[in-house]
């Protein structure tokens, strides 16, 4: 009677061993790609521009960011973990999904902008700071009521036109304000008065897209932001 149970222990153990020796090749799989990862990358607390080896400004080169990117992507792509095991791979898609959301965020310049002031100190607010002087009010009602007024694409075009230019603007002030002023309240300024303009870009399309099919447009309503009025001397509004 003996026998039987001893088999059994013994069977019992060889199955538990295999287990543990499995669950520990896993472990050490997950270790060294994670090892690895920290060696190319950092970690995943690393900022955008670290991750991306990238200087922390405002300007950036747009093809250098995107070949980065794709290199980067390269490097962590699931796949090339697949003989490390699911576990591994899991790690993989993790390192994949931060790159794809720093690669998001610095190639959008207002994301990028944002996210700049934020690593300073100083974050937009722009859910819970609604406080407007009446300038930049006017404007934003001067630049809808063109758009309502706009009867055909030629006078839709000019607003575009004015749009872009302020926008352009906008992006002058902020690599002057970050990369060479490191004046972040101002900084802050510009990218709420960006946010304004990429709303109002939509609105632009879709009162292109109604002058083109015959539907009414349907605008996007104004969030406010705080400004200053533009001073005399300045060129720019804000």
């Amino acid at each position: 009677m003996r026998a039987p149970r001893a088999c059994s222990a013994f069977c019992f153990s060889a199955r538990f061993s295999r287990l543990f020796l499995l669950a520990a090749a896993r472990i050490r799989a997950v270790a060294l790609c994670q090892a690895l990862f920290v060696e190319l990358f950092m970690d995943l607390q690393s900022t955008d521009f670290e991750l991306f080896g990238l200087p922390a400004r405002f300007e950036q080169n747009a093809a250098a960011l995107e070949e980065r990117w794709k290199e980067l992507q390269r490097q962590v792509h699931p796949d090339r973990f697949a003989a490390q095991g699911a576990a591994a791979q899991r790690v993989a898609a993790q390192w994949s999904a931060r790159v794809n959301e720093a690669y998001r965020r610095l190639k959008d310049p207002h994301r990028r902008a944002a996210y700049l002031c934020e690593l300073h100190g100083a974050p937009i607010r722009a859910e819970d700071n609604t406080a407007m002087p009446p300038a930049f009010l006017m404007l934003q009602m001067e630049l809808r009521e063109q758009i309502d007024d706009a009867s055909s694409l030629a006078s839709l075009q000019s607003v575009e036109q004015q749009a872009a230019q302020m926008r352009q603007g906008i992006l002058a002030d902020l690599a002057r304000q970050i990369d060479q002023q490191q004046d972040w309240p101002a900084a802050v300024q510009s990218v709420r008065a960006l946010m304004f303009f990429d709303r109002f870009n939509l609105d632009l399309a879709r009162k292109r897209e109604a002058l083109l099919g015959g539907a009414p447009a349907r605008f996007c309503r104004p969030v406010p932001h705080f400004f200053h009025p533009p001073s005399p001397t300045s060129t720019s509004w804000l």
